[in-house]
């Protein structure tokens, strides 16, 4: 009986802590690539510095990219674009993404500042100016792949959309590229902190510090564990379900039942006698 017991606690185990991973949807590029985190407005009522130069500027401003498909995803040829300051960034060959990492680009890395230490598989991009490229107002962020001549697009703080095939403010946009999917309206933004999907990958735009409490995460899950205690057992816990958590309240409670039974067993013999 024991032993059916503990075999049901490792399964249950196996099966809650299964990671769990974003299917590429409509709104991805090349098979996965999705724009996950960007922040509009570093500086302000709060203060994000991404390049850590110690001051929060406009050239802070970064995009994360993120593969939620299943293999790794060759993001060479891909920009960015934004009416206005037209195509600002082109992610170089043989760039090559795996899956659940990001790709971080940040507008400008300016005196005394670096690109942000990312987790191994992840990669960071200095798009090399020296002010701001999404309008802290609202604003229209175009991620185009010419290769299969389709774009993704999305608006935050109510931004009228600016169409980049119709319109006039994408000079030099491809006249016959196809928009993939809906255009995503990432919400309101606020000073100093990013939006994010949560979960990476496939969830609605929302505030950073609504996530996890932090202004942003380029290149890290908002989601990223924190360490916590249940019982006598150190787990990992984040925003998204935590399997962890379920997994070790099922071994805790079939440890329980164990000693319930044992306890149970001492107290009354069986039929030869014997407890």
């Amino acid at each position: 009986m024991i032993k059916r017991i503990v075999l049901m606690a490792l399964f249950l185990i196996g099966f809650a802590s299964a990671p769990a991973r974003a299917q590429a949807g409509p709104d991805t590029l090349r098979g996965g690539i999705v724009v996950n985190e960007f922040l509009p407005d570093p500086n302000g009522v709060d203060n994000y510095d991404t390049d850590g130069n110690g001051t929060a500027a406009a050239a802070d401003e970064f995009i994360e990219l993120y593969n939620a498909g299943p293999s790794a995803v060759a993001m060479g040829g891909l920009e960015l674009w934004d009416p206005g300051a037209d195509r600002w960034f082109t992610f170089p060959e043989g760039t090559l993404l795996p899956p659940a990492s990001f790709a971080v680009v940040v507008v400008g890395v300016q005196a005394g500042g670096a690109l942000p230490l990312l987790p191994a598989g992840s990669l960071a991009f200095d798009a090399g100016r020296s002010s701001g490229v999404l309008n802290n107002g609202g604003d229209n962020l175009v991620l185009y792949d010419p290769i299969a001549d389709t774009f993704l697009q999305l608006t935050y703080n109510g931004a009228a959309l600016d169409d980049p095939v119709a319109g006039g403010n994408f000079a030099g946009f491809s006249p016959s590229a196809q928009r993939t999917g809906a255009v995503v309206e990432a919400s309101a933004a606020a000073d100093g902190t990013s939006l994010t999907r949560e979960p990476d990958g496939e969830g609605a735009f929302q505030l950073h510090t609504l996530v996890n409490g932090a202004l942003a995460s380029p290149g890290v899950s908002a989601s990223s564990p924190t360490p916590i205690t249940l019982g006598e057992i150190r787990v990992l816990s984040s925003a998204r379900p935590p399997t962890l958590v379920v997994a070790a309240m099922v071994l805790l409670g079939a440890m329980s039942l164990v000693r319930t039974i044992r306890s149970a067993r001492s107290g009354f013999p069986g039929p030869d006698g014997r407890c």
